[in-house]
């Protein structure tokens, strides 16, 4: 009798295990097919809102696997904020000019490899990411932003700036892990830069002009990782001008 109870729980035991094993891989299997019936409705309709579009303020569609930017982004004209960081986006459509009313638009880790014009009608943008993207040049539609701040396009491939690059309105400039083996003069003109970022690419001493180092309102330059060192830019030509910028820019923040 003992041996055939303890059997029987044996087989009870079992049988209870087997169930728990059903009920938990049911669970699992309807769980993951509601999260992929959610990705797939968060992917197909992060550019449609049940609100009017011109209400919409932010917008954050960030890993979406989202190849493209809608034309319909144009009836967006009051959104402030676009965030489409880590996508699949090859390019941004001529409409995205009409979002008149955008300041911050961000396109990191997508795969970019320029801008459209149009984008100079963003006569309020202050802030662009565009780093781990493709670009190979510098897009010359940011020089022609009246209002931008900062531009982030650290992390792409780009070797050389545009001579419109002396019409940028930016204050800081972020070019950090690009190929860029040289600058172009015209890069002293822009009158409100101060913060250049040029770590990790393929510089030598010689791309900074003595009408960068003394006239331009530049006061801090990171070039980590180029090909030269810190002694050789200190004795640049119009080094002690740019250093009095930077002592200047220290004490102004302190």
């Amino acid at each position: 009798m003992t041996k055939k109870c303890g059997y029987q729980m044996m087989v009870e035991i079992t049988q209870l295990i087997e169930e728990v094993i059903k009920i938990t891989w049911k669970q699992l299997y309807y769980c993951a097919r509601q999260a992929n019936s959610a990705y797939a409705l968060k992917c197909g309709s992060a550019f449609q809102t049940k609100k009017k579009p011109e209400l919409l303020k932010h917008l954050d569609a960030s890993k979406n696997l989202l190849k493209s930017v809608p034309i319909t982004i144009s009836k967006f004209t009051n959104m402030k904020q676009l965030i489409l960081n880590q996508n699949a986006i090859t390019e941004i459509p001529e409409e995205i000019g009409l979002c008149k009313n955008l300041v911050q638009l961000e396109l990191s880790e997508n795969l970019l490899i320029d801008l459209p014009m149009n984008i100079k009608m963003l006569e309020k943008l202050t802030t662009i990411v565009l780093s781990k993207n493709a670009f190979q040049a510098y897009p010359i539609a940011l020089c022609l932003l009246q209002h931008l701040d900062v531009a982030n396009l650290s992390d792409n491939q780009i070797t050389e700036l545009p001579a419109d690059i002396g019409n940028s309105s930016c204050i800081e400039i972020n070019l950090d892990n690009n190929k860029l083996e040289k600058l172009n003069d015209n890069i002293a003109n822009c009158k409100r830069l101060k913060v250049l970022r040029l770590n990790h690419n393929c510089l030598t001493v010689e791309v900074f002009t003595k009408q960068l180092m003394e006239n331009s309102p530049v006061c801090k330059i990171y070039f980590e990782g180029n090909y030269f060192e810190e002694k050789q830019f200190q004795q640049l030509p119009g080094y002690n001008q740019y250093e009095q910028r930077y002592t200047a820019n220290v004490n102004k923040v302190n």
